[in-house]
């Protein structure tokens, strides 16, 4: 099922904001953690869209946010934190383990606090890991897991006891985008280079008539002084809460600098190929006409099996098919069709 962008996106910040409010309808303060400092750009869209849900529905910002490495054990030196948001996205699982055992240390350091996982993707190959992350979940006496799609909410349901809820991605609180420029160019493929591909190791030669890129690369932007405050914070002393504050809008500044770094590509071209969930995200809130090719455990189409499409946006669940609609809509055909 297909809807015009703007009422896809309209009808997505509906649900994702009555999905937070079923997880947590109130709070005085809250934490928000595993700041994605990385290039990748979906991410840091997605920590957009949870601060902007998270200072609407409760009016105010976090008390306290830090990455995976940092401070995380120096919650309750910020004041009465009742409520610890983790951040959403697709690394819920074995595919990424780093966040999951972040995740779970979480829920082992702070038992007595309300614990809501934001939106994610589940995938586990591991029945170890599976079997591991349920226990440290389900030892927890007060903690929601909000999914993205229906095959995460009937593992979620299948391995935890606590709450599960599903939510589209928090990615589209942004709402509607301008293009940053002009398109400069008729196409532009996003691709994937990582182990959720299910592209061959020769994309560059199947997307030969297409400019291809990513958004992982990422010049310097980050001042002294803010990798500085970002790592000394532990020390501060009795000033630590003055310095989160600062670090609260240091992270945010960073996530729009990538965000606006990945508006920019996708505004440069008229048409986008991708296999990445978010470059669809971006591109619909930018009513840029696109295609999608799923990823290698079925994360998008999942998302789109849940959600739909705005009519910007097309399927396509292997690179067969996709072959198939770049012939359909007159665009440059692959190098290769298997």
């Amino acid at each position: 099922m297909t809807t015009s962008a703007s009422n896809y996106t309209a009808a997505s910040q509906r649900l994702v904001q009555d999905a937070l409010l079923s997880a947590c309808a109130t709070t005085q303060h809250y934490a928000l953690v595993d700041f994605p400092d990385h290039s990748n750009v979906g991410d840091s869209a997605i920590y957009l869209g949870e601060m902007k849900l998270l200072r609407d529905l409760y009016q105010r910002g976090p008390s306290f946010v830090s990455k995976s490495k940092t401070h995380v054990d120096d919650i309750d030196r910020f004041g009465e934190i009742d409520v610890i948001f983790l951040h959403g996205g697709g690394n819920f699982g074995d595919v990424w383990p780093k966040h999951q055992l972040f995740r779970e240390h979480i829920l082992s350091r702070y038992p007595d606090k309300k614990i809501v996982q934001l939106p994610q993707t589940l995938h586990f190959s591991s029945p170890e890991a599976q079997n591991r992350s349920a226990m440290a979940f389900n030892a927890h006496p007060d903690v929601t897991v909000m999914v993205r799609d229906k095959r995460s909410y009937d593992l979620a349901q299948e391995m935890f006891t606590g709450r599960v809820i599903l939510s589209p991605d928090c990615a589209l609180a942004l709402g509607p985008q301008h293009r940053e420029t002009p398109a400069t160019q008729p196409y532009l493929a996003m691709l994937r280079e990582d182990k959720e591909s299910q592209l061959p190791q020769d994309e560059g030669t199947l997307f030969a008539s297409y400019p291809v890129d990513d958004w992982l690369t990422e010049p310097r932007f980050k001042s002294l002084g803010a990798r500085l405050r970002d790592k000394t914070l532990p020390f501060w002393g009795p000033l630590r809460p003055f310095g989160m504050t600062a670090l609260l809008h240091i992270y945010e500044s960073w996530a729009h600098t990538r965000v606006k770094r990945g508006l920019t590509q996708l505004s440069s071209a008229e048409f986008i190929v991708t296999d990445r969930l978010h470059v669809h995200i971006l591109s619909s809130l930018l009513n840029i006409p696109h295609v999608v090719l799923d990823n290698n455990y079925g994360k998008i189409s999942g998302y789109i099996a849940q959600w739909g499409l705005p009519e910007n946006a097309t399927l396509a669940s292997s690179v067969d098919e996709l072959q198939q609609i770049c012939t359909t809509r007159a665009l440059p055909r692959l190098s290769q069709a298997s």
